[in-house]
C-alpha cells in the first residue's frame, strides 16, 4: 500500500497499470456507495449537492484526495522510468489542462463544438494520449545513453578485472585471528 503514495523510485508498465486499474476500483467503488448511500436516503435522485446528506461529500472526499494522490505520486515515478524528468512534465501537463478547461473549452462551444467533463475534445484527445504514453512506452527508452554514464541501455558495465589469486592454495590467515 505504501508504494501508492511514495514519489520516489521507478515503476514499470505492467505494475503502473495494476496499480492503476486497484486504483481505479477503488474510486469507483467509494462512488457507488456514496451513490447507494444518497439513493437510500431519497435525496440521491437530484444532482444538487446540498441536498445529500453530509456523509456523502466526506466520503468522496476521504477518497478523493488519497486517490489523487495515489495517481500523481505513480505517474512521477513512471514519468522517472521513461527517462523524463516528472517537475517540468507534470507543470506543462497541468498548465494545458487549465488552458484547455478556460481557453480552450470557450473557444469550442462558440465554434458549436461539444465539450467532455469541462474540456475541449483536443484536451481529451491530448490526455489520452499522454496517458496512452504513460502505459506503452517501455523503461528508459527516452533517456540518452551517453548521460547514463557506464550503464546505457545494456545494464551496468562489467567491473574491471582485478589480480588474479591463486585458489591452490588456502590463505594461510584468515582476519585477524591469526595473529
Amino acid at each position: 500500500m505504501a508504494g501508492f503514495f511514495q514519489f520516489g523510485g521507478r515503476i514499470g508498465r505492467l505494475a503502473y497499470f495494476g496499480r492503476i486499474m486497484a486504483l481505479t476500483l477503488v474510486v469507483v467503488l467509494a462512488i457507488g456507495v456514496a451513490f447507494y448511500v444518497a439513493l437510500a436516503t431519497g435525496r440521491g435522485t437530484t444532482f444538487d449537492v446540498r441536498g445529500l446528506p453530509p456523509v456523502v461529500p466526506v466520503l468522496v472526499t476521504a477518497i478523493m484526495i488519497p486517490a489523487a494522490w495515489a495517481s500523481l505520486a505513480l505517474m512521477v515515478r513512471r514519468l522517472r522510468d521513461i527517462g523524463l524528468p516528472p517537475l517540468p512534465v507534470i507543470g506543462l501537463f497541468a498548465a494545458f489542462v487549465f488552458f484547455d478547461h478556460v481557453a480552450l473549452a470557450n473557444l469550442f462551444r462558440t465554434m458549436g463544438w461539444p465539450t467532455v467533463g469541462g474540456g475541449s475534445l483536443l484536451g481529451l484527445a491530448i490526455q489520452t494520449a499522454a496517458g496512452l504514453a504513460l502505459l506503452l512506452v517501455p523503461g528508459d527508452a527516452l533517456s540518452d545513453p551517453q548521460d547514463a554514464g557506464t550503464t546505457g541501455f545494456d545494464g551496468p558495465a562489467a567491473p574491471a578485472p582485478g589480480p588474479r589469486l591463486d585458489r591452490r592454495h588456502p590463505r594461510r590467515e584468515f582476519g585477524l585471528r591469526g595473529r
